[in-house]
């Protein structure tokens, strides 16, 4: 994280930069929201980290640890970390949150929006307190952080999961 974290401060500050001797003397007219969309696709080209969930001991549940290897494989760049969700941390200002996961009712591979997890997630105690919770809470303390999750069906082969979301993990961050 520390060297993704590098590069994103040396990103930030080139976007930053007004004057350098490169653009001999010129300043150039930059305005904040250009600068936010510059930004924003220096930091598409860098790797993500992509959080993993399922349960390998669960036919149900464990596409997405199945197809762990051959997502590292079709998408080298990436990193691709098996995570349990009840041990995630909050993501850091600069980090996008990423996960792929099976998904119960889905017909096809898609992207589940924040606003969807919202609907329907159900609270009633801290006892509950699971994944749904855990992303509307990143989403309230840190609102510039993407989060992304490739929902998978239950039912899906590999074969056809994999373009799915390798095509989707290609796709650009959405703009906020």
């Amino acid at each position: 994280m520390k060297k993704i974290s590098c590069l994103y401060n040396t990103i930030e500050n080139a976007v930053s930069m007004q004057h350098t001797p490169l653009n001999y003397g010129i300043t150039p007219n930059i305005r904040s929201s250009e600068k936010s969309d510059i930004l924003q696709r220096k930091l598409s080209l860098l790797p993500m980290l992509i959080h993993i969930f399922g349960n390998p001991d669960l036919p149900f549940d464990a596409l997405p640890v199945l197809l762990l290897p051959r997502l590292k494989k079709a998408c080298p760049k990436h990193t691709f970390r098996f995570t349990d969700p009840n041990e995630l941390d909050l993501p850091q200002a600069h980090e996008d949150f990423i996960a792929i996961d099976t998904v119960l009712g889905l017909k096809a591979v898609r992207e589940i929006s924040i606003d969807e997890i919202a609907a329907n997630a159900m609270r009633a105690t801290t006892h509950d307190f699971d994944l749904a919770s855990y992303l509307l809470l990143v989403q309230k303390l840190r609102p510039h952080i993407h989060i992304r999750i490739i929902g998978i069906p239950m039912d899906i082969n590999a074969d056809t999961a994999l373009p799915a979301i390798t095509s989707l993990l290609k796709e650009d961050l959405p703009q906020k």
